[in-house]
């Protein structure tokens, strides 16, 4: 049992000092080029009329040269096609697209807001996002070179009081560093569909029937797909993140979750692999070591645990600085634990939660 619990620890400690570690004293990256490429925001909206009001004018309101907004009203039955209207007086470059099919995801309002897209690069963020600052979609248009396909930002969820905002902020970032830390390596795995780019191009490359029986998990499953360590960058300055509101409840958090693991599955083999060893040696760091101490062994497990507490202590102050939580630190050895408990009860809807069929 204490030799099981110490590989566990082992394999935790190489990930956090190999993997996230790089992330964590990453230098900052050159200025980008000049001029800036235009740029088609796509956004995808069903009764989002209170969030578009409130949200979409920062969208709208970025310093750049060349852009246009397409917002896809996807059948909605509340005020959204009058707050769009409303918006486009002021902001001509706003298009609207009405998707009057009423299935559910977001497979066909993307794709059509996608196919109506003028520009070769497409940016991807939500009706309840709102960009940290004007200069937005600058940062993002700074990665773009020739070669780069993909770009990956980051979508922080907003602080609020309360047990549920500061997990949901903490497990948000836990994520966010994984899939930058894997892009950093060479090995993009993932991306949110809350700040995420892309070369419209690149897109006729995949099987357009490929998971259709998915409601969630678009974005990822694109990011899986066409991301390599050749065509991949990631953009983690604060003025180019795009914030949303956190979950209001427990039953929404995991419902929101589960639905997002709904893709992990049908990753690459090497992801899987390697997010496998993250996930198992996590839970074998703290379910190995609560049994062994219940056998006896709280002296080692103490040593473990403390190592890798202070180990993960000393670059999360790095990481909360640069993924905008550093009020969590303090709470980080509470957050880790519910992490564990978190990743118990998650875990089994990845293969035997409900799945509701596309179409």
């Amino acid at each position: 049992m204490l030799l099981a619990f110490w590989l566990a620890t082992f394999v935790q400690l190489i990930f956090w000092i190999a993997l996230f570690g790089r992330l964590a004293f990453k230098k900052k990256p050159p200025p980008g080029r000049s001029p800036l490429p235009p740029l088609s925001v796509v956004i995808c909206a069903r009764n989002e009329a209170i969030k578009l009001a409130a949200r979409l004018p920062a969208v709208l309101g970025q310093d750049y040269p060349d852009f246009e907004v397409i917002v896809v009203d996807h059948a909605s039955t509340d005020d959204t096609p009058d707050v769009l209207q409303g918006l486009s007086a002021r902001f001509p470059y706003l298009k609207i697209i009405a998707c009057p099919d009423e299935r559910p995801g977001k497979k066909i309002p993307l794709a059509l807001g996608i196919a109506h897209a003028r520009h070769e690069w497409v940016v991807l963020t939500d009706a309840d996002c709102r960009p940290a600052s004007p200069d937005w979609l600058r940062h993002l248009a700074a990665r773009i070179e020739s070669s780069v396909e993909v770009v990956l930002g980051y979508g922080p969820l907003e602080r609020q009081p309360g047990i549920l905002n500061a997990f949901a902020r903490f497990e948000t970032a836990i994520t966010a560093i994984q899939y930058f830390s894997y892009a950093l390596a060479g090995i993009p795995y993932m991306g949110v569909g809350r700040n995420l780019a892309y070369r419209k191009a690149a897109l006729g490359r995949l099987d357009p029937s490929a998971h259709r029986d998915l409601l969630s998990g678009d974005d990822d499953l694109t990011v899986n797909a066409l991301a390599h360590a050749g065509n991949t960058k990631i953009l983690l300055h604060p003025d180019s993140f795009c914030w949303s509101p956190a979950p209001e409840g427990f039953g929404a958090f995991f419902r929101q979750k589960s639905r997002h693991l709904s893709a992990s599955p049908r990753y690459k083999p090497l992801h899987k692999m390697l997010l496998g060893a993250w996930a198992l040696s996590f839970l074998g760091h703290y379910g190995l070591g609560i049994l062994a101490v219940l056998g006896g062994s709280w002296a080692p497990v103490l040593l473990g645990y403390g190592l890798r507490q202070i180990l993960i202590f000393f670059l999360f102050l790095r990481l909360s600085r640069l993924f905008e939580v550093q009020d969590l630190r303090w709470k980080l050895p509470l957050l880790d634990l519910s992490l564990f408990v978190y990743y118990l009860v998650l875990a089994p809807t990845i293969w035997w939660g409900p799945r509701k069929k596309w179409g």
